[in-house]
């Protein structure tokens, strides 16, 4: 049986690690960290144009062409336009 979460672990981990040291030692580590779920999804936490204060992160799905065909992008439009401030 596959127990699935509803969080990736390794992102909550890695940005708990981050931000508790940032916190501890009053600056902010760069970050560069590539890694694949189970499924083949691909993560990459990083600091944009080597910016520590700011992180980045991109998700690349292999059947994302697949989700625009059932209203993907204007699925992420709605629920990210209702999500601004």
């Amino acid at each position: 049986m596959i127990l699935l979460e509803q969080n990736n672990r390794i992102i909550c981990e890695l940005l708990e690690q981050k931000f508790s040291a940032a916190k501890t030692n009053g600056k902010f580590d760069s970050v560069n960290v590539v890694f694949a779920d189970f499924d083949g999804v691909m993560y990459k936490v990083s600091n944009p144009d080597g910016d520590r204060l700011k992180l980045m992160l991109s998700i690349s799905l292999k059947f994302y062409k697949e989700l625009q065909e059932h209203g993907a992008d204007e699925f992420t439009l709605i629920f990210f336009n209702q999500k601004r401030i």
